[in-house]
């Protein structure tokens, strides 16, 4: 048929950006769950009931991860590399964390052993179950260290042109102030 390869990187597109959308949007219901357990959640009837709540979310955020990448991996075989790839880039697992969730790079690794070895604390070693984490020495205040800085993953600030202008798709409707 001919066309047909237009229609399918169209779905395709709608695909990708549907599910880029629905990882957000499950991403951002992992952050709040895990902000309502820490606040509210005190007994192990509740505790249970939400662990349930909290896999159900996982597993609906591997499905759009799994969506997206086979959907961006089918524009890749229908258009070939191009610029489109810097609005729908590749999904790593470094890549799907929450807004408030950091993901830390071995160079942040390698310097909070660092920091945790002049304050004179250990790694965590296990011991019968146990995480081991007793200090060797007195802690110094003045080595505590703040966070830094946080960046976010490209998925929380990626758009494309089509999102932007063609708002049809979304099912949203243009008015025009005047």
């Amino acid at each position: 048929m001919q066309g047909i390869e237009d229609i399918e990187d169209r779905l395709r597109f709608a695909q990708a950006t549907e599910s880029l959308t629905k990882l957000r949007c499950q991403l951002m219901k992992r952050t709040y769950a895990s902000q309502y357990k820490v606040r509210n959640i005190s007994t192990q009837r509740h505790y249970t009931r939400f662990r349930t709540l909290q896999e159900q979310t996982e597993n609906k955020i591997k499905l759009s991860s799994l969506q997206y990448n086979t959907a961006r991996n089918a524009l890749l075989q229908l258009r070939g590399p191009g610029l489109w790839e810097n609005t729908l880039r590749k999904l790593h697992g470094e890549d799907i964390r929450g807004l408030s969730e950091r993901s830390l790079i071995e160079e942040e690794k390698e310097e909070t052993r660092w920091t945790r070895n002049m304050a004179g604390v250990r790694e965590y070693q296990m011991t019968e179950g146990v995480a081991d984490d007793v200090p060797t020495s007195t802690f110094s205040p003045h080595l505590a260290v703040g966070e830094g800085h946080r960046t976010l993953s490209w998925i929380w600030y990626s758009t494309t042109g089509d999102e932007i202008t063609n708002n049809v798709s979304t099912g949203a409707r243009k008015y025009i102030i005047t």
